[in-house]
């Protein structure tokens, strides 16, 4: 059986008091709500050729800009509005360049800082869009349809489950997405004292850092049951170019700066799924069941593909950090 599953996470633009040199954010607090940013990157992604009942693509390589979750350092690249995001609804107050170290005044790390999730970055364009920890300790908010299994949560997705990350704005009409995530395959893991990281080749070099180090400090702070402890790492379905018609996972961009007013990727509900739009709560996860399990989900999926076309959008793969 198939599945989407709608994700709300905050999607605010992060506010950084601690601006270094005019250009630097620290790394931020867990203490505080997680935060997006607007990334300029270098990035693979693809551009659409025909755009008919069958659709074909070009994979290219070059700068992107695209709003992500990046918890971890980063150096401000322009200013392009005066006030700051709400739910990614109007332009940026920052553009950011992600990066690992800022200068010496930035790196006190914070005693618990905050994970990034999903991660859009790896080590080269080779890379996949890994889903890790977001809402997997919490239980479901709305099931679309009585047919669900209640054994279903988000630390035992099937391959080819749709995840489309993003909030409702302010205005409830539209689900503002940051990343439509498909999953691939997965890994298991604990988080908290002594415990050590798998080894999985698809997982980044900077995983540990941004991902796993910080949910481990979160983790050993307070007592948690061993079941929640427990995570699942999804590795995310990437494009093929040998297959150009199945699905794949995307982080909505554009590719010049003067775009930035086309993002996000806003979604209403269509004929395969009706989006949550109520806005309470605006947090949490919905699941819909896929009635045609071969078909259905592949329908779905085009569905949010012709979404991001008509406005504008490129499908970000995967950014290099």
């Amino acid at each position: 059986m198939s599945y989407i599953f709608q994700l709300t996470h905050p999607c605010d633009e992060q506010e950084n008091p601690k601006i270094f040199n005019g250009k630097f954010f620290c790394w931020s607090n867990a203490r505080k709500p997680h935060s997006k940013k607007c990334i300029q990157a270098c990035a693979k992604y693809l551009t659409v050729n025909n755009y008919n009942k069958e659709v074909s693509y070009t994979e290219k390589q070059g700068k992107l800009f695209f709003w992500a979750e990046w918890e971890a350092c980063s150096q401000i690249i322009s200013c392009p509005s005066k006030t700051s995001s709400t739910c990614l609804s109007s332009p940026p107050q920052y553009i950011h360049k992600a990066l690992l170290k800022c200068n010496n005044n930035c790196n006190n790390i914070p005693k618990i800082p905050h994970n990034s999730d999903p991660l859009l970055f790896a080590d080269d364009l080779n890379g996949r869009i890994i889903y890790s920890n977001c809402k997997q300790n919490k239980g479901i908010h709305g099931k679309r349809n009585a047919n669900i299994p209640n054994s279903l949560t988000l630390k035992s997705l099937p391959q080819n489950t749709i995840i489309v990350f993003g909030c409702i704005d302010e205005n409830n009409k539209n689900f503002n997405v940051d990343c439509v995530f498909v999953v691939d395959y997965c890994i298991h893991y604990y988080v908290g004292k002594d415990n050590l990281l798998p080894k999985e080749k698809a997982l980044p070099s900077f995983f540990k850092e941004i991902v796993f180090d910080p949910l481990n400090k979160s983790y050993s702070q307070k007592r948690y049951k061993k079941s929640s402890q427990f995570f699942t790492v999804y590795i995310g379905k990437t494009f093929d170019p040998s297959n150009p018609n199945d699905i794949f996972s995307f982080f909505p961009a554009v590719t010049k700066e003067n775009c930035i007013k086309n993002l996000p990727l806003k979604l209403t509900s269509n004929n395969n799924f009706q989006f949550y739009l109520n806005g309470k709560p605006k947090r949490g996860y919905w699941v819909y069941q896929v009635l045609k399990p071969n078909t259905g989900i592949k329908q779905a999926w085009d569905e949010i593909r012709d979404q991001t076309i008509k406005q504008g959008l490129v499908f970000g793969l995967i950014a290099k950090l």
